[in-house]
C-alpha cells in the first residue's frame, strides 16, 4: 500500500491509474500509516527537504519519492540528500511511475539522467577521487574511467574523452560494477569512496 500526498486532484487519478493494482491512498498526514512508499507532491512550499527529513524520522523503513511540476537539480539533492529514495517530474508518463515504483521499493535510488550525473560529480569532488585509487589495484583504464565518472561525464562524454566506443565504456562501467558489487555510477562513486576513507584511516593509523 502506498499514500499519496497532493492537493492536485488530476495528479492524485494520474498516479492511482499509473500504480494499478497497488493501492495509493490520498491522505492529509501520516498518521499510522506504515506505506511501502509515500509520494510527495511538491507544491513549491519552502521547507521540502525538512519535510523529507521529518518523514524518514518517522518511517524510516519507508521509500519516500518526491513528485516535482518544475524539477531541477539543485533541488533533487537537497531532497536525495535529507533521504528521499526518488526525485521525478510529477508529468512522467505511467510506466515512469511503475518503474520508479519497482526500483526504490527494490532498495535502489531513482534519479533523472542530469540529477544522477550532477549528484556523482558533487560526490566525486568531496571524495576527492583519484588521490589513492592505485592503492585498490585499479588498472590504468578503471582509474581514467573513474576520473571521468567523477566530474560527472555520461557515457558519451566520457567516449569522447577517451577515444573509445560509447559500447565500450558501458562495458567497461559494467565490469567495474561487478567488481565493487554496486549496479550504478553513484553507488559505485559511494562505494571508492568509502575505500579511499578506509585506506587513508588505516595509513593514518599506521603513521601515529
Amino acid at each position: 500500500m502506498d499514500i499519496l500526498f497532493s492537493r492536485n486532484d488530476s495528479l492524485c487519478q494520474r498516479v492511482k491509474q499509473a500504480l494499478h493494482p497497488y493501492d495509493v491512498w490520498l491522505v492529509e498526514t501520516l498518521g499510522e500509516f506504515k506505506p511501502d512508499v509515500i509520494w510527495l507532491h511538491h507544491h513549491g512550499e519552502d521547507g521540502l527537504d525538512k519535510r523529507v527529513a521529518n518523514l524518514k524520522d518517522v518511517v524510516p523503513d519507508t521509500a519516500i519519492v518526491v513528485l516535482s511540476n518544475v524539477p531541477g537539480n539543485k533541488e533533487g539533492m537537497s531532497v536525495i540528500m535529507a533521504g528521499a529514495q526518488g526525485y521525478m517530474n510529477s508529468f512522467a508518463r505511467p510506466d515512469v511511475f511503475r518503474l520508479v515504483r519497482d526500483t526504490v521499493v527494490s532498495g535502489h535510488v531513482w534519479l533523472g539522467q542530469s540529477l544522477m550525473l550532477a549528484l556523482v560529480a558533487q560526490l566525486g569532488n568531496v571524495a576527492g577521487i583519484g588521490n589513492t585509487l592505485k592503492e585498490q589495484g585499479l588498472n590504468s583504464r578503471e582509474e581514467e574511467l573513474l576520473r571521468c565518472l567523477s566530474v560527472g561525464l555520461n557515457n558519451q562524454q566520457i567516449a569522447e574523452q577517451l577515444s573509445l566506443s560509447e559500447q565500450t565504456i558501458k562495458n567497461q562501467l559494467s565490469a567495474l560494477y561487478k567488481k565493487y558489487g554496486v549496479k550504478d555510477r553513484l553507488s559505485l562513486v559511494l562505494a571508492v569512496n568509502n575505500m579511499q576513507r578506509e585506506a587513508e584511516y588505516k595509513r593514518y593509523g599506521e603513521d601515529a
